[in-house]
């Protein structure tokens, strides 16, 4: 099992936005099982809120994101849209998910809390970039 403790001056997610062997690709790693349980909330979150309520995860305190991503915008909807990843302009991305896709969201990052891995969250060839969570693995 992973420590639940974590060095303070690190962030919860580290991320970047890279051209993968699967093309256009968003790796988000969570530093802690801490940090594991936070993205879990905001996915929860968003799965309880109003229709049309988004966030941007780049823009909380506790996500440090390369300069190659300008926004990852979270956004609720009411209806399973064909494409949940949208790339705007300028490296900006809009994830799009209803209610019960943002809690799958938290349910597949669950196994986190007690092993390390990675799950991907968007599907290649639909969505216009990858995302990939990460935990408890090296990405030196």
């Amino acid at each position: 099992m992973m420590s639940n403790l974590r060095d303070q001056s690190l962030p919860f997610v580290e991320g970047d936005f890279y051209e993968g062997a699967f093309g256009p690709s968003i790796l988000l790693v969570l530093t802690s099982t801490e940090a594991v349980s936070w993205l879990r909330g905001i996915f929860e979150e968003l799965a309880t809120a109003a229709i049309g309520t988004d966030l941007s995860l780049v823009g909380q305190p506790q996500v440090q994101i390369g300069a190659a991503l300008n926004d990852l915008r979270l956004c609720l909807v009411d209806r399973e849209p064909i494409k949940h990843l949208v790339r705007e302009e300028y490296d900006r991305f809009v994830w799009r998910c209803t209610s019960g896709e943002w809690e799958a969201m938290s349910l597949i990052l669950e196994p986190f809390l007690d092993q390390p891995g990675h799950q991907y969250l968007t599907v290649e060839g639909v969505d216009d970039a990858l995302i990939e969570i990460s935990f408890g693995e090296d990405h030196g």
